[in-house]
């Protein structure tokens, strides 16, 4: 038998959508598999990283493994770390140990590795490969028009008058804003007040660069908005937020203080934001540090357990401070579709 790793390229793309659709048991029809979003994951250009974003393992031929790549980048006394979250990664019920074997051979091409959530045998697979838990991410939602979110929630049962009941409650509850003279409007990525790049290493990862943001801003599901916060023409940081079947995602939030009291004035004024949109009746949004789940907690969203952040830094030159930070834009979470809400409330 005949294996070949490769880095894929648009030519595959049928290829990988029907493999894709096999190991994950979707129809072709399926939101994530739809061209315009393979296309844009992995082949469309990333000013942030021009490295191949898809990889796969072949044998005789044929798909046996698929990974797809999300770039992080950190910081270190040695310089500039890379590292990648997979996405989109599975092997061929067929092909016993391809998926182990694609895992390998991209390990030792980064400098550490993310792993965040993930299927039952991904997370009984990664410790096998070194990965260490880290962190376990929060998930903070609210809805915003209870009544749109009842009438497009996919769960129709007894508990969707309950839920609407609840949810009306907590959306007229008042958020606590600490910094209420604080403000955002909409800016392009090249208007980001590079004040916020210096709070980089309290958070742990490198900052995202405007050629991100443009990336993210392109993407074909999700129209994505960012937005700069200020104080009397004082930058204060920005945020990202895209609305998907209803629900608001903030993909991240950046400050030049990273505080619990910061973080509560920008999920605030991310609400705001989200509250013009009329298609979005519920906002979630992530993390993983203390600040942050604080300041969710200050600005009315409902907090439930969210996925494992594992690590893998066999070359031990990755440095991450106890309250390192991690969102929805670092892996797959801010854009995907999976057919139906995913309402969290």
């Amino acid at each position: 038998m005949i294996s070949t790793f490769r880095a894929t390229t648009v030519d595959d793309l049928d290829a990988i959508r029907a493999f894709l659709g096999e190991i994950f048991e979707a129809g072709p029809g399926a939101p994530f598999l739809s061209p315009g979003i393979l296309k844009w994951k992995y082949w469309e250009s990333r000013g942030d990283w021009d490295g191949p974003r898809g990889y796969v393992l072949e044998q005789d031929g044929k798909i046996a493994a698929h990974a797809g790549l999300w770039p992080i980048a950190a910081d270190s006394a040695s310089g500039n770390l890379f590292g990648a979250q997979l996405i989109d990664w599975g092997a061929s019920r067929k092909s016993s140990g391809a998926g182990i074997s694609l895992l390998m051979k991209l390990t030792h091409k980064f400098d550490f590795m993310i792993g965040i959530g993930g299927t039952d045998a991904t997370r009984k697979i990664l410790p096998a490969f070194g990965f260490e838990k880290r962190k376990e991410m929060w998930r903070g939602a609210r809805a915003i028009r209870p009544l749109g979110h009842a009438l497009t929630h996919p769960q129709r049962n007894w508990k969707l008058p309950l839920r609407f009941l609840r949810n009306t409650f907590l959306a007229s509850r008042p958020s606590h804003n600490p910094f209420k003279q604080w403000e955002a409007k909409e800016i392009s990525p090249h208007q980001i007040a590079p004040e916020v790049y210096s709070a980089a290493p309290a958070t742990g990862f490198a900052p995202r660069p405007p050629s991100f943001f443009e990336y993210l801003l392109r993407c074909p599901d999700v129209p994505f908005q960012l937005y700069g916060i200020s104080e009397r023409g004082v930058a204060k940081g920005h945020f990202l937020i895209g609305v998907l079947r209803g629900q608001a995602r903030i993909a991240g939030i950046w400050l030049v203080e990273p505080s619990a009291g910061a973080a509560a004035a920008a999920y605030c004024l991310a609400t705001q934001a989200a509250r013009a949109i009329p298609s979005a009746n519920e906002i979630v949004a992530a993390g993983c540090d203390l600040p942050s789940l604080e300041g969710a907690t200050m600005a009315g969203l409902r907090i439930v357990k969210g996925p494992d952040v594992n690590v893998l830094d066999e070359k031990k030159r990755l440095s991450l401070p106890a309250d390192f930070q991690v969102q929805l834009c670092d892996d797959d979470a801010a854009f995907l579709d999976i057919g139906k809400s995913s309402y969290v409330t």
